[in-house]
């Protein structure tokens, strides 16, 4: 956890070091206006867009809701926002309560949390029993490919990274990688769960 904070403060450092006279940090809810991806800055709604390809496609996948953490600048007229760089995004469509075929339970709290339940599933009536818990700290980020996006998961054992994809709102596949080679080393398939289901 020492190690992750350390980081942390080098990446924050790196940020503010690195912003040019006239950007700033941006972060925010997202709200979406005719497609166009706006953001909630110093008490007025801006339009989102970039001059970098990548980091367009990354504004554009962004939903009404979720939050974005990032650097950027006005245009000359001061009537939208460049945005330069996006360092975390928080995703509405990950938040509540997921499930894998073995019904291992994720559910992520907000955009910085989620709590992990290890089942024990009956065998006769297939009733899911949680015994094991453990509250992880996460950050998303975006990916290598549209609607693909990177996740950092943190706990006391220590961190894991990987990548995340959410189809149609209901399933979610979350890739672990290995740290030294890229390699996928576990793949999780999980399916949301309506607001009705309780612990």
């Amino acid at each position: 956890m020492v190690k992750f904070l350390i980081s942390c403060i080098v990446i924050l450092t790196s940020c503010f070091c690195s912003l040019g006279a006239s950007a700033f940090l941006l972060e925010g809810r997202v709200e979406k206006r005719l497609s166009i991806p706006h953001i909630f800055h110093n008490g007025k709604m801006y339009p989102m867009y970039s001059k970098n390809y990548n980091i367009q496609v990354d504004l554009n996948e962004l939903k009404s809701g979720d939050f974005m953490a990032g650097t950027g600048e006005f245009n000359k007229d001061k009537t939208a926002l460049y945005v330069e760089s996006i360092n975390s995004v928080g995703l509405v469509d990950l938040l509540g309560i997921w499930h894998t075929s073995k019904w291992d339970v994720f559910e992520f709290l907000d955009f910085s949390r989620l709590n992990l339940y290890v089942s024990k599933v009956q065998l006769f009536n297939q009733e899911p029993s949680l015994f094991g818990f453990q509250t992880v700290r996460y950050s998303v980020s975006p990916g290598f490919s549209p609607n693909n996006w990177s996740i950092l998961l943190v706990d006391p054992m220590g961190i894991q990274i990987g990548s995340l994809k959410i189809s149609d709102g209901r399933h979610l596949e979350i890739s672990i990688l290995d740290q030294a080679t890229g390699k996928v080393i576990q793949k999780l398939n999980l399916l949301k769960l309506d607001n009705s289901f309780e612990f």
